[in-house]
């Protein structure tokens, strides 16, 4: 990936939403910002990540810098990981990055709207 057309045939200029069926999993549509929140997301995506930083973020998702062979023929899931069990755990989530399984063209996000609400900082902690 370059600023244009990179010799691998990726040019920076791709929006993944254009590229990939994006499938939020069970958690995030649950919630009630998980539209709001998919939104955002692929706006950073789509628009905040630039040159070579854009070819990286494909790269972290699925493992290599390539697109599909045909648009939309590939996925990419974006899941929130399982609600932690108390505040100390909840406290832990704020410690955690986005993760990826590039096996699965997978996106683990963490809740960290829940895990500031929850927390044991937080004063709905119980």
């Amino acid at each position: 990936c370059g600023s244009a057309v990179a010799d691998d045939g990726v040019s920076d200029q791709f929006k993944f939403g254009e590229q990939f069926t994006i499938i939020a999993d069970k958690e995030l549509r649950k919630l009630g910002v998980g539209k709001a929140f998919m939104s955002l997301l692929m706006d950073i995506m789509d628009s905040d990540f630039k040159g070579t930083e854009k070819c990286e973020l494909l790269k972290f998702i699925t493992g290599r810098i390539l697109l599909p062979p045909r648009p939309l023929s590939e996925h990419i899931k974006l899941e929130m990981p399982l609600a932690p069990m108390n505040g100390r755990e909840f406290d832990k989530v704020l410690l955690r990055l986005p993760a990826s399984h590039s096996c699965g063209n997978v996106i683990e996000v963490p809740n960290y709207l829940e895990a500031l609400l929850m927390g044991s900082k937080s004063p709905y902690y119980t």
